[in-house]
């Protein structure tokens, strides 16, 4: 059957079906057995017995007789004899089952079974003082008081435990039944969902060499039409992405050509005039293209690393490293004359992909020290809890709106304070640490407050 809709509608009819008809199969079964135990009454040795005690002794013999025959356990039952208040002569408690008699006896439908009966034993000589009414053996005394006789099992076998209470065990097989069919139509019909969800999140976190089980996908319903859709998304997303990755590469890679060329004519303009104010401006924007062109080359390569093996890395000496590198490059640059520390109060290990953190922890390194006032302090910490680590690049900058928290993330996104003639950003820098950071299940965030503004990289742990 290829139609999902259909099959459900099916399994839970089924399911119904099957239920009523057991429930009726059993209330039938139920009324059978108890107007079979109804309907075999017979005058048997106890009832004469004790109309003859209670016929000779009286209601005083009565009760001795039934508290000595209870108590020799000569038969496999407990006798109980009411008086006309629906007392037990001896002042126990009366089971609820011989009420359930009596109710029954009261019904329309046992007068012509009395009367049957009636009939049958009319030819018997049965004492005076007693009447077999309505199944029930009816007992006069000498003060004309009638007594009812009843016998209850005193040890219920499987069997008759079973028939005196069928009616509860119809109503709890019904309630398992429907829980138990309820539960596999639901796993069976939640278990595709399941390789769904695991796929798309694969999929959303960049791995886009994920597909869907065979055993969903091959399925000739919805759901294996839906299977084949999220296999043919992520097939196309993953040859969209190597295409993009492909431009982004070729593009860069002819764009260093033509640089280069220009490189080497400013340098022949340079030994032939000298330097001077438009020479200079030509070098720097040369300088700015060839930096744009390797951010934009380490950007598209974020998404390559995909069989990459994590590792265990020293977090306190990557930081370290970044910031010995940094201030390296700018010690003789009296531009960016700022003051990086580090606080590392214990060794940090974490593990994950160390050349995606080293680039994450640079551009938010080299972001402070391009953006905060001249000689001012740039502080790196970091620190670990239970469940995850945190490290923190604080600088004096001014900060951003909270408007703009997000965007900054964004590739090629410059904040509107910052005049784009002046800055030699390419706009891609914390684009790329924000990569570098999800990529090992992390996330990053900007903070802003009256004093500073801080970065902040949240890894966690396990």
């Amino acid at each position: 059957m290829q139609n999902l809709f259909f099959r459900i509608f099916l399994s839970f009819w089924c399911c119904i079906s099957v239920i009523v008809i057991s429930a009726a199969l059993g209330g039938y079964y139920y009324h059978q057995r108890m107007e079979q135990i109804y309907t075999n009454f017979e005058i048997d040795e106890v009832i004469l017995r004790a109309s003859e005690v209670l016929d000779t002794q009286g209601v005083t013999g009565l009760k001795i007789w039934l508290k000595n025959t209870n108590n020799k356990n000569q038969y496999p039952y407990i006798i109980f004899i009411l008086n006309e208040k629906k007392e037990d002569i001896l002042g126990r408690n009366i089971p609820r089952k011989i009420f359930d008699w009596q109710a029954h006896f009261d019904q329309p439908h046992h007068k012509k079974e009395n009367n049957r009966i009636n009939r049958r034993n009319r030819n018997k000589d049965l004492p005076s003082n007693l009447r077999p009414t309505n199944y029930i053996p009816l007992l006069i005394g000498p003060d004309s008081q009638r007594y009812e006789l009843f016998s209850v099992p005193k040890k219920t076998s499987f069997q008759g435990y079973f028939n005196d209470n069928l009616r509860w065990l119809i109503l709890v097989s019904a309630i398992l039944m429907s829980l138990m069919v309820s539960y596999f139509l639901s796993r069976m019909y939640m278990k595709p969902f399941k390789h769904f969800k695991y796929a798309t999140l694969k999929i959303a976190e960049g791995d886009l060499k994920t597909r869907i089980s065979p055993s969903i996908s091959s399925r000739k319903d919805e759901m294996g039409e839906l299977a084949r859709d999220i296999d043919s998304m992520a097939e196309r997303l993953q040859n969209f992405n190597q295409n993009q990755q492909e431009l982004a590469r070729n593009i860069s890679h002819e764009l260093r050509s033509p640089l280069s060329r220009m490189q080497v004519a400013l340098d022949i303009a340079t030994q032939s005039s000298g330097n001077n104010a438009e020479l200079d401006r030509i070098r720097k924007e040369i300088e700015t293209l060839n930096e744009l062109i390797e951010y934009i080359l380490k950007y598209s390569k974020m998404d390559q690393n995909v069989d990459e093996q994590s590792s265990l890395i020293n977090l306190n000496d990557l930081i370290k490293d970044v910031i010995d590198d940094i201030k390296f490059e700018h010690k003789n640059d009296p531009n960016h004359d700022n003051e990086i520390t580090l606080e590392a109060k214990d060794l940090i290990t974490f593990d994950g992909y160390e050349d995606a953190i080293r680039s994450a922890l640079e551009n938010v390194i080299r972001n402070s020290v391009k953006y905060s006032p001249k000689k001012s302090l740039i502080s790196c910490s970091i620190e670990r809890s239970s469940n995850e680590i945190i490290i923190c690049v604080k600088d004096e900058g001014k900060g951003i709106k909270d408007s703009d928290k997000e965007k900054i993330f964004e590739p090629f996104y410059r904040h509107p304070n910052v005049k784009r003639d002046n800055s030699t950003g390419t706009g891609l820098g914390l684009a790329i640490a924000k990569s570098g950071i999800e990529w090992n299940r992390g996330k990053i965030e900007a903070i802003t407050t009256n004093q500073d503004f801080t970065i902040k990289i949240t890894l966690p742990i396990g």
